[in-house]
């Protein structure tokens, strides 16, 4: 396994939710989700004494939680957030939004290892990738308390082949992956790289990269044939390359053209 420094800028945030004013501290940086069922998902890069989220606004807050069962409320107009926490927070005593914190930094490996699956059916047309997933995985509570999954976004990349009509040509593929996939088989030998998530990447936190080599085995031929020229007038005045015609016996050239492999018999 080899670590890799990322330089993606940490992503700040000066105010969240639609209309109310909010603030939100931390030294190491955080990463704010807008789109799911709640007003928004906090992912810190790590909760210190110094992190908070602070009310901007003018009027009455109460913020009210619960942390291993035991209810809390707070009408200051900053908290100190806690991990895996709901916050309800309310405006002159009517509830008007909610909102869900992480400390991203103990959740930063999700994978170990890629695993490859090609079954004998398909293997020369699709091979199916597995993630093995190294914890339980993420989930968040929405404004109702119900629990939902929050996808890690992994990027899986490998080489592969493609033939633009005259030769074979290197190209690189990807893919985001949170779970089995299944893709086209590799027409070339590669190593397949799986990396991320993009959370870390966003938080600036160093991120993994596992790598697992794959041997190509799915041939992909496009054929040419040419007639082969002879000294008579009436092949020489033939076209090789508009049609495969001639006298016989007529003597063709087929190139198979078959992607790159190391392969002895086809």
């Amino acid at each position: 396994m080899k670590h890799l420094a990322v330089t993606l800028a940490t992503l700040y945030l000066a105010t969240f939710f639609a209309v109310a004013q909010f603030s939100i501290n931390n030294p190491t940086g955080y990463y704010q989700i807008t789109d799911r069922e709640i007003d928004a998902i906090i992912l810190f890069n790590g909760i210190s004494a110094s992190t908070s989220i602070t009310y901007t606004g003018n009027d009455a807050v109460e913020w009210r939680y619960t942390i291993d069962g035991s209810e809390y409320n707070s009408n200051q107009k900053d908290i100190s957030p806690e991990s895996e926490t709901l916050y309800h927070i309310y405006i002159n005593g009517i509830r008007r939004y909610s909102l869900y914190t992480i400390d991203y930094s103990i959740h930063t490996q999700a994978y170990s290892g890629i695993e490859i699956t090609d079954l004998p059916d398909t293997h020369c047309e699709s091979i199916t990738i597995t993630p093995i997933m190294s914890d339980n995985g993420l989930s968040y509570s929405d404004s109702l308390g119900v629990s939902h999954p929050l996808s890690r976004h992994l990027t899986l990349t490998w080489n592969d082949a493609v033939w633009d009509g005259s030769e074979w040509n290197d190209t690189t593929r990807s893919e985001h992956i949170n779970a089995p996939i299944q893709i086209p088989a590799p027409l070339t030998n590669t190593t397949l790289k799986l990396y991320g998530d993009s959370y870390a990447q966003l938080l600036g936190m160093p991120i993994d990269t596992v790598y697992q080599d794959y041997t190509a085995i799915a041939l992909n031929s496009h054929m040419q044939a040419t007639v082969v020229e002879r000294e008579y007038k009436n092949e020489q005045d033939r076209s090789s390359q508009t049609a495969i015609e001639g006298s016989g016996p007529l003597n063709v050239e087929v190139q198979s053209n078959v992607n790159p492999l190391d392969i002895v018999y086809y």
